[in-house]
Order: C-alpha cells, then sequence, then structure tokens
C-alpha cells in the first residue's frame, strides 16, 4: 500500500512538473509571435542590398503570418555553417529585425530558427 502511494504521488509530481515546463514554453514562444496591427512597413535586403520596401499591408501580413504560423526549433542547440545572407525589417510601433537565410529561405527569430518558405528577389 505504501509502495502504490509513493508510486501515485511520485507520477503526479512529474506530471505536474511536465505540464508546468509545456506551458511555459508555449508561453515563451507566443511572445516572440508578431502583432501584425504593429507594423506599417516592411524592408528586405539580402546581401545589404534592398529588394523590397512596402507599406503595403497584404505583404506585411503574409510575411508575420508565415513567421508566426511555422515550425519552430530551438536555434541555440544549432550550429550555422554561414551567417544569414537576408534581414527582413518591420516598422511601426517598434522596428523588429529578422535574420534570414537566402538558400533556405529559413529565419531567425528571437532565440529561434523558424522554417518559413520566403522567396524575395
Amino acid at each position: 500500500m505504501k509502495r502504490w502511494i509513493i508510486f501515485t504521488l511520485l507520477s503526479l509530481s512529474l506530471f505536474i512538473l511536465g505540464c508546468a515546463n509545456s506551458s511555459t514554453n508555449t508561453d515563451f514562444i507566443e511572445n516572440y509571435k508578431l502583432n501584425i496591427g504593429d507594423y506599417n512597413s516592411v524592408q528586405v535586403t539580402i546581401d545589404g542590398v534592398k529588394v523590397l520596401e512596402s507599406n503595403d499591408k497584404s505583404k506585411i501580413e503574409k510575411i508575420i503570418k508565415e513567421i508566426n504560423t511555422s515550425k519552430r526549433e530551438s536555434a541555440q542547440e544549432l550550429e550555422f555553417e554561414n551567417p544569414p545572407e537576408g534581414l527582413i525589417t518591420l516598422i511601426g510601433k517598434n522596428e523588429v529585425e529578422i535574420a534570414f537565410f537566402k538558400e533556405s529561405s529559413r529565419t531567425l527569430y528571437g532565440d529561434y530558427y523558424i522554417h518559413t518558405d520566403f522567396e524575395f528577389q
């Protein structure tokens, strides 16, 4: 009987810890989501050359939705052979710079490597 109680308490404790960690991780990821209404302009540069500058809300929304909805993984455990060649700058209430890789079209934002699929020319 004592073993069963100890086992039950231990299992419950591990379950509660697991839930607490997953919600903290979700909150952390949510903090890196961009609010579409906060930005009114976007600039994109590749290798230091500006390839896009726009105030078009639909373009801004498309870029932000791609960043917010794409798969994310922690960039802290990843090593990159070369640094990102591109930079997306969102301008509005504040300015946010998001690096991206030209070849893979993946982005780096905060501590995350995001599996975006941009095609900037």
